[in-house]
């Protein structure tokens, strides 16, 4: 921890960060059909002294391309169907190259810092919405919202992890996964 650290500046490393990119959308945003296309690809890098010898490595959380696809169709006045796809780029990490044993340790050694990345991620969330009629002096209005997340229920890997199977002596990789299909549905108001 760096809280009451008396020696805090051998905690602290300092270096150089760029980062670059270039953003494009479509749009529809009259009609029974609306939406929209969205492409972005952005870099981060760093560099900073004594860490991935010095060379520059991706930062945590870069995604070069991100591609957003937003739908919405009005069926009927009360009636609404939408559609959001999303993909990016996996997160980069360092990964195991090998290992190094002492004693009764098994230590690994690691690729070059973020030199690998997650799988890359992406989905599907499909959606109905039913208005509730108009009543003449009412103040309220409602909607009911059918809601699925997840369509096609990718599990996109949040993180890996790695365990030595004890009986092969190799290490075995496990990734880490939230968020299924999710459906849900809901009742919004408003006054």
């Amino acid at each position: 921890t760096t809280m009451f650290n008396e020696k805090l500046e051998g905690e602290i490393r300092t270096g150089t960060a760029r980062a670059y990119g270039a953003e494009l959308m479509v749009q529809k945003a009259s009609g029974s059909f609306t939406g929209w296309v969205s492409y972005t690809y952005c870099r981060s890098r760093r560099q900073i002294d004594g860490i991935n010898n010095n060379r520059e490595y991706a930062a945590p959380y870069e995604k070069p391309h991100n591609i957003s696809v937003v739908m919405n169709y009005e069926i009927t006045k009360r009636i609404t169907a939408g559609a959001n796809w999303v993909y990016s780029t996996g997160a980069p990490v360092s990964l195991p190259t090998g290992r190094w044993e002492f004693g009764n340790y098994t230590l690994p050694v690691y690729s070059e810092k973020n030199g690998y990345r997650l799988p890359a991620y992406h989905r599907l969330d499909l959606s109905v919405s039913l208005k509730c009629k108009e009543k003449p002096g009412r103040k309220c209005f409602g909607e009911w919202n059918l809601s699925v997340f997840n369509v096609y229920n990718r599990k996109n890997a949040y993180t890996i992890f790695f365990n030595k199977d004890y009986n092969t002596q190799k290490m075995q990789s496990y990734k880490l996964s939230f968020f299924g299909i999710v459906p849900s549905i809901s009742y919004n108001f408003r006054f």
